[in-house]
């Protein structure tokens, strides 16, 4: 464990020896929350040392969004898109170069909450974001950097999801949408208070046909909140959450057969059904002394089953089916144990079901108390948490044929070998506590301090055997250091340091061996042990606005250097195999710069990011599938390669014109460039080219309750892919070992609201 800086430790002794003496000063101004617990107190926007963003609810729900990724991605230039799965419903978000993705295998890094509940899932860290209500969120924060207020994983930054109650969205609203390819979302809420007591109630269903082929998607999610407010100081609320899905995600596709037909799949089935189940109760209470006590604690239930179609080689051994393990043949046993005979043709592919169930439990608790120190304005935050987790995981492969459509069909014979077999149950659990101190030295300049201390413990018990035993115990001290300060009225310079660090998943950890690679998400084959990631992120920016909303600008440069950074590294023979190593240490370092504003009738932005990611130890990795690659299948990274799928420009531009008062027409244009193929880390060979996407919309109110709105995306049908990677596929025809996911093609979508 690391000791933080010795100015650290000074700075927190001196600033809370009279934090108990101060007194209390209200504050009423805009306030980002730094926290665990959620909740509305926080740090006023004008001294946070840190790149704050909010994106309101309309924005995240413009028409034909289907999670919240959508509107972050429309709205943030440091926010790209990652589409592995290559559905609308399952993309994933690229914050500094980190990720809250569905996927296992990319490069999570950004923390997730809702009203105070975590939602990154324990087995994989991974963000199921289909699932979240996002009809139901009233706003969104976005705050970058490693601030280790949030704790562990937020590497790249966090995302804050509050959502709304029966006091901030009282009435009656209805949509419905539909679209091309089967799209079509229906959408009820309702909302109001009865004295003190605020109801809300949210409901939402939505169905895709998809664009490709074999790619149905259904999602069902509901929101209810009951909130008792009786002054307005004083809340304590319940929220449900309820969500089901059922997804195709058939994910990337080889070159050649993307050339023929950009609607294929590779093979199908990809599908993944998920329900989930969450309680969250959360509460604040007004205390004496400018002291202010919230708490959030909540229950999470998912299970999640996924089945897969794959290429699989088998061949005959004698009067027994084989298969290739390493440079021997192994017999296929059935499920009795015994050599599988008697098979009229040879087997070609392979039928892999998963089952994960998820138990999770959390709480956090956090004291804020503003008031003075020595005549000086003074926010002091204490706070603790626990996040606990359960997983139940097995996975079972079948036999299986392939038709005219690379589609598999199951000969419901199942595979007994342990490779083609995975039970496991983990245990998670991680404590946390924090401080963090915002001290005003002047009325202008204000400096925060902040520390935090994780611990982790990880249990793993193979239900099959023990390869995949372990139990992992991770400890970690995390400061923070800014300075902000404002030279004139609405605007805000600033410096900072911090640290965070990503405790590995127990998925890395079951898939952690280069001798062994597993795919995701059906296999699990060995248990080495992997290091924490330790990163620190320095910052430098300014923010201000210009008579009030006129003219809003802001501009961030950063530096996040990881150490032991954890990857996927694709190295087996199926699409998607691979394993998770430490590579040492790695960087992303860029630049963000932001304009917004309004002029007559237009409301206009412009947000652009440079996000360099790089390896900064040179090594040597498994790249079979790679043109480059030696005779040992492997290629060499040397320091200052990028890191693949991440671009390095991405650049939003969208305006909306008040034509009358009953008319808007709005258009937008999403730039990203180049980024490279998974599998091709060492940057041998061409990347996936950059794109740009323009949309158009418009928004008609027939009266005040009832409007209209129709949307183009993709207008000039752009043929794009935002992700990639190195693989094989000469067994049925396809000689480039090129995969991409492609990207969406035009899409039209009317829908009507109504408000009461």
């Amino acid at each position: 464990m690391r000791r933080p800086p010795v100015a650290l430790w000074l700075l927190a002794s001196t600033l809370l020896t009279p934090a108990a003496l101060a007194e209390p000063v209200s504050l009423e101004t805009e306030v980002i929350v730094i926290g665990t617990a959620g909740g509305r107190d926080g740090v006023p926007l004008d001294r946070l040392p840190a790149a704050g963003r909010r994106v309101g609810g309309d924005d995240l729900n413009r028409s034909g969004s289907v999670t919240a990724v959508d509107g972050l991605l429309r709205r943030l230039g440091s926010v790209a898109a990652i589409d592995s799965l290559g559905n609308p419903w399952q993309q994933g978000l690229a914050l500094r170069g980190f990720t809250a993705a569905p996927a296992l295998g990319e490069p999570q890094g950004v923390v997730v909450y809702q009203d105070g509940m975590r939602v990154n899932e324990a087995f994989g860290d991974v963000v199921q974001w289909d699932l979240l209500p996002v009809f139901a969120v009233r706003e969104a924060q976005v705050v970058a950097g490693s601030n280790p207020g949030f704790g562990p994983n937020g590497l790249g930054g966090a995302v804050l999801f509050s959502m709304k109650d029966g006091f901030t969205a009282p009435g009656l609203a209805a949509s419905v949408e539909a679209g091309s390819h089967g799209f079509v979302t229906v959408t009820g809420e309702a909302g109001g208070r009865d004295g003190d007591t605020g109801y809300y109630l949210g409901l939402s269903h939505g169905r895709d046909d998809g664009w490709r082929d074999f790619s149905p998607s259904r999602v069902s999610r509901a929101y209810g909140d009951v909130l008792y407010r009786p002054d307005g100081e004083t809340e304590l609320g319940l929220s449900v959450t309820a969500a089901t899905s059922e997804l195709a995600g058939n994910g990337p596709v080889p070159l050649d057969l993307l050339e023929e037909d950009r609607s294929a799949v590779f093979t199908h089935p990809d599908a993944t059904d998920s329900d989930l189940l969450a309680l969250s109760l959360r509460g604040r209470a007004a205390l004496a002394d400018g002291w202010a006590l919230q708490g959030a604690a909540y229950f999470r239930h998912l299970k999640r089953r996924t089945r897969n179609g794959d290429q699989g080689e088998f061949e005959s051994c004698g009067t027994a089916l084989c298969f290739e393990e390493g440079e021997e043949l192994e017999p296929v046993v059935g499920a009795d144990g015994r050599p599988v005979t008697g098979l009229d043709d040879e087997p070609d592919a392979v039928f892999n079901r998963t089952r994960t169930v998820t138990d999770g439990q959390g709480a956090s608790l956090q004291a804020v108390q503003t008031g003075r120190v020595g005549g000086m304005d003074n926010i002091l935050t204490l706070g603790a948490s626990l996040d606990h987790a359960r997983t139940r995981y097995g996975s079972g492969t079948e036999l299986g044929e392939l038709d005219d459509t690379r589609g598999v069909e199951s000969l419901g014979i199942a595979i007994g070998n342990d490779e083609f077999n995975v039970g496991l149950k983990t245990r998670s659990l991680i404590l946390g506590a924090q401080l963090s101190e915002t001290l005003s030295l002047t009325q202008d300049l204000h400096l925060t301090g902040a520390l935090r201390l994780t611990h982790a413990d990880l249990r793993l018990r193979d239900q099959l055997g023990d390869d995949l035993d372990g139990d992992h115990s991770y400890t970690a001290l995390n400061p923070g250091l800014g300075l902000a300060w404002n030279p004139a009225a609405g605007t805000t310079l600033y410096a900072a340091v911090n640290e965070s660090n990503r405790i590995p998943t127990p998925a890395e950890l079951s898939c952690a061996d280069p001798e062994r690679p597993c795919r995701f998400p059906n296999a699990f084959l060995a248990d080495p042990p992997l290091d924490d990631v330790r990163s620190r992120t320095w910052e430098a920016g300014a923010r201000g606005r210009i008579n009030g909303d006129a003219l809003n600008w802001s501009v961030a440069a950063f530096r996040t250097d990881n150490r032991d950074d954890i990857i996927f590294i694709s190295a087996g023979p199926i699409i998607g195999t691979g394993y998770f190593d430490n590579v040492g240490r790695t960087r992303r370092q860029g630049l963000e710069a932001g304009l917004s504003g309004r002029v007559g009738p237009v409301d206009w932005f412009v947000d652009y990011a440079l996000v360099r990611a790089t390896f900064r130890t040179a090594l040597t990795i498994q790249a079979p599938d790679n043109p480059e690659a030696d005779a040992e299948g492997e290629i060499a990274v040397k320091r200052g390669d990028r890191i693949p799928g991440l671009p390095l420009h991405s650049l939003k531009i969208g305006a909306d014109l008040t034509v009358t008062d009953a008319l808007t027409l709005g258009s937008e244009m999403q730039w990203s460039s180049s980024r490279y193929l998974r599998g091709d880390e060492a940057n041998l060979t061409n990347p996936i080219a950059g794109y740009a996407l323009f949309n158009l919309s418009a928004r008609y109110r027939v009266t005040d309750a009832i409007g209209v709105t129709a949307r183009v995306e993709n207008v000039f049908d752009k043929d794009y892919a935002s992700f990639g990677l190195y693989g094989e596929a000469d067994e049925l025809g396809f000689d480039d070992p090129r995969f991409l996911s492609p990207g969406a093609p035009r899409r039209f979508t009317l829908g009507m609201t109504a408000r009461f």
